[in-house]
């Protein structure tokens, strides 16, 4: 079976970028492919970068426990061979990371509703914060609030997919799957930038 890649793109800090998506179900189907991986610092810390040819398919937060990193990452891409090749993964980082706009070719991995949560992510306007209820009503579904916390849990694509924007319905700073301190660093940056740019 051909992948049935969905080809798409997306604004990501003012810059058009090109967006695969892929089923989980589409990766058991087909033969097993080469990503290539490095661990980098950042100024938010330590991260796992995973190149797939495609584009970026994984950016996680390591926090000193750089195995259990590549474990997930096996878990996922379960067929694939990880290459340790950071000269690849770095280029990716500094792209993420960067204060001006850059193209950088996403490649989202996720059941149907996982990526329609992940791509309103990218619809939105840049910097700006989002409640949970007001991203599932986003997506037609507005008593989904729940359910879109769990696709941002599975997140893999931390600071490009920005699920750190989230914030309660009363506005107030929520939890982050990579630390609380972590996100408001982010944010703190992404309001520079504006600032910077205004």
């Amino acid at each position: 079976m051909a992948l049935s890649i969905h080809k798409d793109s997306f604004m990501l800090n003012g810059a058009t970028s090109p967006l695969l998506c892929l089923h989980p179900r589409e990766l058991r189907a087909n033969a097993p492919i080469a990503l290539h991986y490095g661990f980098h610092e950042t100024a938010f810390g330590r991260v796992l970068a995973v190149a797939h040819p495609k584009g970026l398919c994984a950016l996680t937060f390591s926090d000193g426990d750089d195995d259990s990193a590549v474990a997930e990452i096996r878990t996922l891409w379960h067929k694939a061979e990880l290459i340790l090749k950071p000269e690849t993964s770095a280029s990716y980082v500094a792209d993420v990371c960067a204060d001006t706009a850059k193209t950088i070719p996403l490649v989202l991995i996720g059941t149907d509703f996982q990526i329609r949560v992940w791509r309103a992510l990218l619809e939105l306007p840049s910097h700006k914060p989002i409640s949970y209820r007001a991203l599932a009503t986003h997506i037609g579904q507005p008593l989904a609030a729940r359910a879109v916390g769990g696709a941002l849990g599975r997140n893999m694509l931390a600071i490009a997919i920005p699920c750190h924007r989230i914030i309660s319905a009363q506005g107030d700073m929520t939890g982050y799957r990579w630390g609380i301190e972590r996100k408001r660093a982010l944010l703190a940056w992404e309001n520079t930038i504006i600032n910077h740019s205004a």
